[in-house]
């Protein structure tokens, strides 16, 4: 399952809430997507088993750029979002969506080059393996 449909699913489930993954009564974002897939809404250290795609962008919403460490990434524009700007569930689904659709080209296209992310040089750019 990907990030924003268990976002989307899990947003059905409990109203939204801010600043944590949960308050007791709703959940964040990524909390409504972790109990989407039966963990705990809390569980910031499994944070689900969607991996953080470093995107580096700005956020729509003010400019600062977010997303850029591979240990957060997408995961940090979406708490900004949701604890920032208060976008709802909903809409963050959308956006991620958006996010995961360009990841998913970039990586097919890299696949159908030829590119190998166990070999040492991965297109043309050197490991450090």
């Amino acid at each position: 399952m990907r990030l924003s449909e268990a976002i989307r699913l899990g947003a059905m489930l409990k109203p939204q809430a801010f600043g944590d993954y949960t308050d007791g009564i709703g959940t964040c974002a990524l909390g409504a997507a972790n109990e989407a897939i039966g963990l705990s809404a809390n569980d910031d250290e499994t944070e689900g088993p969607w991996p953080f795609i470093a995107i580096g962008l700005p956020c729509p919403s003010c400019g600062v750029t977010l997303g850029a460490d591979p240990e957060t990434g997408l995961g940090e524009m979406v708490e900004h979002l949701n604890d920032y700007h208060r976008w709802t569930r909903e809409v963050i689904a959308d956006f991620v969506e958006t996010i995961e659709a360009q990841h998913e080209a970039s990586m097919a296209k890299d696949s159908a080059a030829g590119c190998d992310e166990s070999q040492p040089v991965v297109c043309g750019v050197e490991t450090n393996n």
